[in-house]
């Protein structure tokens, strides 16, 4: 494999086993991350995507993880909301679960991204200034 190649191929594999087409139950989705975290192809590995209400039982499994020199990557997914005000009661939770979560599992992982999607209405709507205001709330 060139040097090129090895560099594009570096995590580009996102692992979603709790999501459609295999929604296995989170603990089946983790042991399968783990085995492929530690085979010959981990380099193609990325984040394990986990949503952050699964977070608590997440950390079930991670006090029981033993890392060695790899640290679980992770994704974590918001719930979305329809309105601003919807958007906002599902964001603060969420982010209080990845606190919680980070600061207990520092050693063990790395919370690479969140994703959250925006309420439709206000992107469909071209409402810039909107979105600003809700970006601004949200970072309260």
């Amino acid at each position: 494999m060139t040097k090129a190649l090895y560099v594009f191929m570096n995590g580009i594999i996102d692992y979603a086993g709790m999501f459609p087409p295999a929604q296995l139950p989170m603990s089946q989705a983790f042991a399968n991350y783990n085995k492929y975290l530690h085979s010959d192809d981990k380099e193609m590995l990325g984040r394990f995507i986990c949503p952050a209400s699964g977070l608590p039982d997440l950390a079930e499994l991670m006090s029981q993880y033993e890392p060695g020199e790899n640290k679980v990557r992770l994704s974590i997914l918001g719930a979305p909301g329809q309105s601003r005000h919807e958007f906002l009661e599902k964001l603060h939770p969420a982010i209080k679960r990845i606190q919680d979560f980070q600061s207990e599992f520092s050693g063990q992982s790395q919370i690479a991204a969140f994703e959250i999607r925006l309420p439709e209405a206000l992107v469909a709507a071209d409402q810039s200034a909107e979105l600003r205001r809700l970006y601004q709330q949200s970072a309260e």
